[in-house]
């Protein structure tokens, strides 16, 4: 499905974005000319109101059957098609038509004229509820009423919490499925199948950046689960960014790849990750810019390292800086192939750590 949304474009470039959306929908058809396409117009008044628009649509209504592409508009005023004198065309050419009836009072009458109606359709429709309405084809007028499921209902008003499974043709590596299942987010190097029905089964995709190498991915979280503001989990308290959040469920994956042992991951309270690895505990903190003072970040590391073998905060290299005079260099790693060479390196390598030292807050500032 593709998306083009020319709402509250500037009149000045109007008419430029009209010839470069026509551009992108003709390149469609020339990559796949045999694909059944619908091509769907919601607030369609705005292009019947415009004499070349208007034509352009019913040049694609009456030509594109041939080449299987369809159209569908959906207008408040059916009135509109008689402005630029094409609504006869439009009516020998669109064989069904779904009239909803809701909030239709002021209008009733085009919607008589247009599809000449009886009295008594009038009246089904002026009654109607939300979702009731009467189906046209061609002399056949059918009262119907559509009904979201659960699951739309949710997704509409914002409310979905609910777990949604991904489908069997989705095939979560073995290590990672608990991951999956405890957080609620699946990437896409988490797999070798194909995700993108996910969309279709209730998922939510997003472009997250990797923690372990360079470049993005997708991630796929249940519709609802993620906001403007910040990730919202029923089963997690408070809210985090999507980023937060995806680089610690990621850093976790890795430690299961790399046959780390008792990983935990901690949203609300400790340190982001812990794990255990040939007999030494091992925590891992991700942090964002200014989220934390220096002073806090002391604290961290120190509570940390009070309490595990192996401490290091994981950054990015802008914000590395500041993260250096909180915590120091040494316990520092660049997000990216830096975090996953660390962690390879210490599977493998069970002396690479041998001491850590507590430093106090005044030993820390005083070396820097």
């Amino acid at each position: 499905m593709i998306i083009i949304d020319l709402s509250d474009i500037p009149e000045l470039i109007k008419d430029a974005m009209n010839v470069l959306v026509t551009g992108m929908i003709g390149s469609r058809f020339s990559t796949d000319n045999e694909k059944e396409t619908i091509v769907a117009v919601d607030e369609a008044a705005v292009y019947l109101r415009n004499p070349e628009l208007s034509l352009s649509m019913l040049k694609t209504l009456m030509q594109g059957r041939s080449h299987r592409v369809f159209l569908w508009l959906a207008t408040h005023q059916p009135s509109d098609f008689a402005k630029n004198k094409v609504k006869e065309e439009y009516k020998t050419n669109m064989f069904i038509n779904v009239v909803l009836g809701a909030n239709l009072e002021n209008s009733i009458e085009d919607v008589k004229d247009y599809f000449n109606l009886t009295e008594e359709e009038a009246e089904i429709l002026t009654g109607a509820e939300v979702g009731e309405g009467l189906l046209i084809v061609k002399g056949q007028r059918i009262p119907i009423r559509f009904e979201p499921t659960a699951l739309e209902m949710d997704v509409i008003k914002g409310n979905c919490r609910k777990k949604i499974e991904p489908s069997d043709d989705s095939i979560v590596f073995k290590d990672h499925q608990w991951l999956a299942d405890e957080q609620k987010i699946i990437f896409s190097d988490w797999t070798t199948g194909d995700l993108s029905h996910l969309v279709n089964d209730g998922y939510v995709k997003h472009r997250v950046q990797k923690i372990a190498e360079s470049g993005s991915m997708m991630a796929y979280l249940p519709a609802g689960m993620f906001d403007e503001i910040g990730l919202i989990s029923p089963i997690h308290p408070g809210k985090q960014t999507l980023d937060h959040y995806s680089s610690v469920v990621q850093l976790a994956g890795l430690l299961c790849q790399c046959g780390y042992e008792d990983i935990r991951i901690n949203h609300d309270e400790g340190v982001d990750i812990e794990a255990k690895i040939n007999g030494k505990t091992v925590a891992f903190e991700y942090e964002i810019g200014k989220s934390n003072s220096i002073n806090q970040l002391v604290k961290k590391k120190e509570s940390a390292l009070g309490k595990y073998d192996i401490v290091r905060f994981v950054c990015s290299s802008i914000d590395a800086k500041l993260m250096e005079r909180g915590v120091g260099g040494r316990y520092i790693l660049i997000r990216g192939p830096e975090v996953r060479e660390f962690i390879e390196t210490l599977a493998v390598n069970p002396l690479l750590q041998e001491h850590e030292i507590v430093l106090s807050s005044s030993k820390e500032i005083g070396a820097l």
